[in-house]
């Protein structure tokens, strides 16, 4: 949000100099024999277009959409171009500015070097030449991260990762779907000042940091939710190590795989220096790129889910911008996708007045919005209880909250009945009288609806008692599953026999046995 003067055609100028400085901006990747190749035009490859809402009702709502629809569009690799720019005008002295950039021209700390770049550019400030491009920082960690270097890394994350849980199995309200869809949602709320600085002393006083005290909240929590005591969360860090990319644009972010043994008898004080030993020792290892750490350690990948871990914690730290552009002010306004990366991933960032905001990025293909507003009470819990005395064990740390232990030891509980409980198949029938029109089952090549479902099952009874099928009866299913074994199922069930699937992957001598 620009509040104040704004040129819009001198802004237009300025991102083309920015972009114009940085290889990255002007990049596109063509698919070669070999694999995909970067290719860096002369010209920069922003697409820039203003818009003027100010006849609209609802020109700050009419922005805010315009953003969400920016953030949620495809970019095309080959084609180009990675950026997207819409300035929208609000009023005369008030406009939004939406920026877009593809995750592989750019990543956080990027952001921040483009608004400073940005500002210097259109008060007309002389900005000095890049010392590097992003290209030769490829080329440098390519030839460097190989031999003894490579080899000692990858055996240390071998080391540290070895006999981690495969996967973090989360309590989950809908099933994991077998390719996700990354659709998600985020929730925010803030822990206030007063426990962030009761925190922030508590991490000095261990030799430590407040990122590693929300590592050490979070794993607990987890740790809880899930009924595991061995927890692997991502790190994203900035992975600029070296001077000369400090003020670069381009994707460095790397992201690190950190465990933590959750033993529920053990102080906050106790977990936060384990926290903060593998937190050392994942950053002195951090040159590997996780896509490489993920090949090497998991070759045979479960597509359902992210691997390594399922949960990331970000904490964002990049350097501040002064909020200014020219005379106008500016003020940074949240938006979304619509996606999530993980299943779930903690976003926290420290503000001007102390405080600290907390962001939950949710698969809304997993959860629900209720469990993850759960998820978050119960890391903002955690952070007050940590606060108010480190020395207390886990267990009493992350015990459940009273809305938790009513919904648990009550509600979930109340299953007393009044209806009287009948066969599955006379179930279904039922249901395809009433709704015989919503639909019972999908499968990969067709959907029924309940009406469809009782209706065929009911032919197959007839069909098998017509067989000379009486009560007790084996009666084999021989083939794939999906829709066809639900009807047999019901069919066999319906005529009184017992349903036998066999296994179509079992050797013939055992299916013969069978």
């Amino acid at each position: 949000h620009l509040s104040g003067p704004l040129d819009v055609e001198r802004l237009r100028e300025a991102l083309l100099t920015v972009a114009g400085r940085h290889e990255t901006l002007r990049t596109r990747f063509e698919e070669h024999t070999t694999g995909p190749v970067q290719i860096v035009g002369d010209t920069p490859m922003i697409d820039i277009t203003a818009q003027d809402l100010s006849h609209t009702a609802d020109p700050a709502s009419a922005a805010t959409a315009t953003a969400d629809e920016l953030a949620r569009l495809p970019f095309d690799l080959e084609t180009g171009p990675l950026m997207r720019v819409v300035v929208m005008r609000l009023r005369d002295d008030e406009h939004v500015l939406a920026l877009s950039m593809h995750h592989i021209v750019s990543d956080g700390w990027s952001v921040g070097v483009l608004l400073k770049e940005i500002q210097a550019a259109y008060t007309g400030q002389d900005l000095p030449a890049p010392p590097v491009q992003y290209a030769d920082y490829a080329t440098w960690q390519r030839t460097w991260l190989t031999g003894d270097v490579l080899e000692e890394q990858l055996a240390y994350w071998q080391t540290a990762l070895a006999g981690a849980p495969p996967a973090l199995d989360l309590p989950t309200d809908h099933p994991r779907p077998a390719t996700p869809t990354y659709r998600g949602a985020q929730l925010t709320d803030t822990l206030d000042t007063h426990a962030v600085t009761r925190l922030t002393h508590i991490a000095q006083d261990r030799g430590s940091t407040l990122f590693n005290v929300m590592q050490s909240v979070l794993a607990a929590v987890l740790a809880r939710r899930a009924g595991q005591d061995d927890i692997v969360i991502g790190v994203p860090v900035a992975n600029r190590s070296r001077i000369e990319t400090e003020d670069l644009i381009g994707f460095f972010v790397n992201t690190l795989p950190l465990r933590t043994h959750i033993t529920p008898t053990d102080t906050f004080h106790t977990l936060l220096d384990q926290v903060s030993r593998t937190s050392q020792e994942g950053l002195s290892h951090q040159d590997v790129p996780f896509e490489r750490l993920a090949q090497h350690l998991v070759p045979d990948r479960d597509r359902s889910r992210n691997p390594l871990f399922q949960v990331m914690l970000a904490f964002q730290n990049a350097p501040a911008t002064e909020q200014i552009l020219g005379q106008a002010r500016l003020t940074h306004l949240p938006t979304g996708d619509g996606t999530s990366k993980f299943d779930l991933m903690l976003i926290t960032q420290e503000d001007t007045t102390g405080e600290l905001s907390l962001t939950l990025e949710y698969s809304t293909d997993l959860f629900t919005e209720h469990t993850a507003h759960t998820i978050l009470n119960d890391i903002l819990r955690t952070c007050h209880a940590a606060a108010a005395d480190p020395a207390q064990p886990l267990h009493e740390l992350t015990a459940l909250s009273e809305t938790e232990r009513e919904l648990l030891l009550h509600t979930w509980n109340a299953t007393d009945r009044n209806d009287t409980l009948t066969c599955v198949v006379e179930r279904v029938r039922e249901h395809a009288a009433h709704t015989p029109h919503a639909i019972a089952v999908t499968d990969d090549h067709q959907s029924l609806t309940y009406a469809q479902l009782a209706g065929r099952a009911s032919r197959l009874t007839r069909e098998l008692l017509t067989a000379g099928i009486t009560p007790d009866d084996r009666v084999v299913y021989h083939g794939q599953r999906g829709t066809t074994a639900l009807i047999t199922l019901l069919g066999i069930l319906g005529a009184g026999g017992a349903y036998v699937p066999l296994n179509l992957r079992a050797p013939h001598t055992r299916q013969a046995d069978m």
